[in-house]
């Protein structure tokens, strides 16, 4: 197997790392321990009870509990923005209250330290309104990134518009299926009529299947999958076995390597091998050696980066809705796709990366 080239040892102690989500709103990029966050759910039907303040943009029904949904563009910038059918609600819990955010779009993991982290007061042209609901801003190559404090946001949402004891006690003594509140359906734009109403029937699709509280006797064991592109086809990962997922790595190549071994990245002090599983998935793709998109992976013994073009989306489906290799490839002609499971009406191959990274087609035994 091949050596890897290691880091210089340290004696100090490795500093703690914080995972952090990244997302977009409003021509921002913000990020959040990830920690707190609790769930991402399609935009639903909200609710709306009277004097809400525009930075609220309704009331989530999410398992039998009222939850604040927030547009923290409003709340940092003053801004509206129209809401889409594509956007997200984030679910953060935060300072013993949940609450939601709403997002435009994901941009996946970080890791980072504290040395990451920079003040407002280092950046004049951050606006000073944002204290203390940034708590600091993280740089990741050119793009400035505001971390949230969510405890902040938590506080003010439940201190300022909390609701009263009668009318959540209202409504949880109510029949779900006639809402106490004004129905709101947080959409502006459309082509048509007939479009508003499709859009506005599935966003009270999703408010029904949000409300509905899991069953004790559901067991079923749930996979949470990050949906990647390697050229013109996409595949599931088993995010148990991603560390992290990172952006615009430059590769450092390797002498005397077989193709696949595209060279080593420095990922935290750490020198990790680059493997390209592209072409073991029949895709005939390249990388290049500066910008490339990566997923650090978990082996038993190590841990590696494998390019991939794009990471589009994370879900959450049950395991037993992953339809087994062996019920529609008998002769494992790719043993590293484990199964098919439906994705936005297609399906898709879930990769067993453990079961490639550790085959004797891709480990090296010449040493370098």
């Amino acid at each position: 197997m091949i050596d890897q080239p290691q880091a210089h040892a340290s004696m100090v102690p490795a500093e703690k790392t914080d995972t952090i989500l990244l997302w977009c709103w409003g021509g921002h990029e913000y990020a959040i321990d990830a920690q707190h966050v609790s769930e991402v759910v399609a935009l639903p039907e909200l609710l709306r009870p009277p004097d809400l303040p525009p930075s609220i943009v309704g009331l989530l029904d999410y398992r039998g509990n009222l939850v604040y949904v927030t547009d923290l563009d409003h709340v940092i910038h003053d801004n509206s923005h129209p809401y889409k059918l594509s956007y997200s609600v984030m679910l953060v819990h935060a300072a013993n209250h949940l609450f939601g955010l709403v997002a435009e779009e994901f941009h996946g993991l970080h890791q980072v330290t504290s040395h990451d982290i920079s003040t407002l007061n280092e950046h004049p042209c951050s606006p000073s309104h944002m204290n203390p609901i940034v708590s600091g801003v993280v740089t990741i190559h050119t793009r400035r990134i505001f971390l949230i404090d969510s405890s902040d946001i938590a506080l003010r949402i439940t201190e300022t518009h909390h609701l009263s004891s009668d009318l959540s006690a209202t409504f949880q003594q109510k029949d779900k299926s006639a809402n106490i509140f004004t129905a709101h359906l947080p959409l502006t734009e459309s082509c048509s009529t007939a479009s508003l109403l499709q859009d506005q029937s599935e966003l009270r699709r999703r408010a029904l299947q949000i409300r509905e509280v899991p069953t004790q006797e559901k067991s079923t064991p749930q996979l949470t999958l990050a949906i990647i592109q390697l050229g013109q086809e996409r595949y599931g990962i088993d995010l148990a076995t991603l560390r992290e997922c990172a952006e615009s790595y430059e590769i450092s190549p390797i002498p005397c390597c077989p193709p696949h071994i595209l060279g080593h990245v420095n990922h935290h002090g750490d020198i990790l091998l680059v493997v390209n599983i592209a072409e073991y998935v029949f895709v005939p793709e390249t990388f290049t050696t500066q910008g490339t998109k990566i997923m650090i992976v978990d082996l038993p013994q190590s841990c590696v980066a494998v390019p991939v073009h794009d990471i589009i989306d994370t879900i959450t489906i049950d395991s037993d809705a992953v339809l087994p290799s062996s019920s529609w490839n008998p002769s494992e002609h790719e043993p590293l796709v484990k199964g098919l499971f439906a994705y936005e009406g297609t399906n898709l191959g879930l990769l067993d990366l453990q079961y490639l990274l550790t085959s004797e087609a891709v480990i090296v035994k010449d040493n370098l």
